[in-house]
C-alpha cells in the first residue's frame, strides 16, 4: 500500500450493512436481546460516565412516537456493570437499554458493538447515534444533536444515502479510526498477557499500513509489546531511537516511552544512557511541559540516573520531584505511589 494507510474497507459508513447487535444484559423491562432490526431503527451508544447521554436516552420514546422508529440504547466500554445498571434504571426510559456483550469486562471492556459500530464508524465520544433502515443498512451516523433533522428527512423520503456516505467519508479521519482500533487491539492483547497476539498484529499491520509507524500511540504500544516479549535489546533500542527522533516535538510521548522502558528490567547501559539523555533534553524545556508530564519526567530522570549508578544526580532529580508533589495538585494516593517509586529507585 506504498506507505499510505487506507482503512476504508474496515470502516462502517452509510450504505453498509449494519453488524449484528451483540448484546448481553437488558436494563429494565425489556428482557429480549435483539440482534438485528426489522424497521427503521435508532441505535444510541452510551456510557454511565456520560452526562450528555441522559437527555438523549430519555428522549428515545418521543423520537419513536414522532418518527415511527424503534430505538435501542446500548452501553459500551462498560467497566462497572452495577454502576451502569443503576444509571440506566435511573432514567425515565428503561425498556430499550442494554449492555453490550464482552468477553472480559475487567479489562478493556471492548465488545463487538464498540468495535464494529463505535470504532469502525470513527466515533471518539458518546453519545453516538446510528439510523438503520428496515433492511439493516446504515442510513446515517453522527452525534445525537442532529437526530430530529435527520429522522425528519428520512421519514419524508428526502434522504440521499450516497451523499450521506460521501459526506461521512470526507468527515471521518480514516487513518485515525484505523490506528485507534489497532492500538486498542494491541493494548487489549497485552492486558491479558497475549503477547504473541500483539506481535502478530504488529507484523500484519505494518505490512498492510506502513504509515501507522507515524502514529505515536502505535509506537508506544509497539514498544510495550517488544518489552513484554523480551525481544532483543537492539530491536527495542532501534525502535525507541527511531521514535524519539520521529516524535521530537511530542514531549509527552517521549516521556511515556522512557517511562515504559524504565518499568522493565534493562540490562544494557547504552539503553539507559539513551533514555537519560533524551529526558535531559526535555528537562531543558521544563516550562513547556504540563505538570503531570513534568512529574513523570522527573521520576524518569530519577530512575534512569539511579539505574546508571549516578546517585547524586538521582537524588537531585528526586528532590525536584518532591517539590512538584508538594504543590498539592496531585491526588494524595498518586503522590504516595510516586514517592514509593522514587524511594525504590534510590534504593
Amino acid at each position: 500500500m506504498a506507505g499510505c494507510a487506507d482503512f476504508s474497507d474496515l470502516l462502517f459508513l452509510p450504505g453498509d450493512r449494519a453488524p449484528s447487535l451483540d448484546l448481553e444484559i437488558p436494563i429494565g423491562e425489556q428482557r429480549v436481546l435483539p440482534t438485528s432490526v426489522d424497521k427503521v431503527s435508532l441505535i444510541v451508544l452510551w456510557n454511565a460516565g456520560c452526562a450528555g447521554c441522559v437527555e438523549v436516552l430519555e428522549n428515545l420514546s418521543a423520537l419513536d412516537t414522532e418518527f415511527k422508529t424503534s430505538s435501542y440504547g446500548v452501553a459500551i466500554m462498560v467497566r462497572d456493570v452495577e454502576a451502569t445498571l443503576d444509571f440506566g434504571r435511573s432514567l425515565s426510559v428503561k425498556s430499550r437499554l442494554f449492555i453490550e456483550a464482552t468477553s472480559d469486562r475487567t479489562r478493556l471492556s471492548r465488545g463487538e458493538v464498540t468495535r464494529a459500530w463505535f470504532e469502525a464508524s470513527g466515533h471518539v465520544a458518546v453519545p453516538a447515534a446510528f439510523v438503520v433502515d428496515a433492511s439493516g443498512v446504515l442510513l446515517w451516523t453522527g452525534y445525537a444533536d442532529a437526530l430530529v433533522q435527520i429522522l425528519g428527512r428520512i421519514r419524508d423520503g428526502n434522504w440521499d444515502i450516497v451523499a450521506a456516505r460521501e459526506q461521512k467519508s470526507r468527515e471521518i479521519d480514516k487513518a485515525g479510526a484505523g490506528y485507534r482500533s489497532v492500538v486498542n487491539d494491541m493494548n487489549e492483547a497485552l492486558m491479558v498477557d497475549e503477547v504473541t497476539t500483539a506481535l502478530q498484529i504488529i507484523n500484519v499491520v505494518e505490512q498492510r499500513f506502513p504509515s501507522i509507524l507515524q502514529n505515536g500511540d502505535y509506537c508506544l504500544a509497539k514498544l510495550q509489546a517488544l518489552l513484554c516479549a523480551d525481544r532483543a535489546e537492539v530491536e527495542i533500542q532501534t525502535h525507541y531511537e527511531d521514535a524519539i527522533v520521529k516524535f521530537a516535538d511530542d514531549f509527552a510521548l517521549r516521556i511515556r516511552l522512557a517511562s515504559e522502558i524504565l518499568r522493565h528490567p534493562v540490562a544494557e547501559q547504552e539503553m539507559l544512557q539513551l533514555v537519560l539523555r533524551d529526558m535531559k533534553k526535555i528537562d531543558q524545556h521544563d516550562a513547556g511541559v504540563e505538570l503531570g508530564d513534568r512529574v513523570r519526567l522527573k521520576l524518569a530522570l530519577t530512575r534512569a540516573s539511579a539505574a546508571l549508578g549516578k546517585r547524586l544526580e538521582a537524588e537531585e532529580y528526586a528532590s525536584r520531584l518532591r517539590v512538584l508533589i508538594k504543590q498539592g495538585v496531585l491526588p494524595p494516593r498518586l503522590s504516595q505511589e510516586i514517592e514509593e517509586m522514587t524511594l525504590a529507585a534510590l534504593g
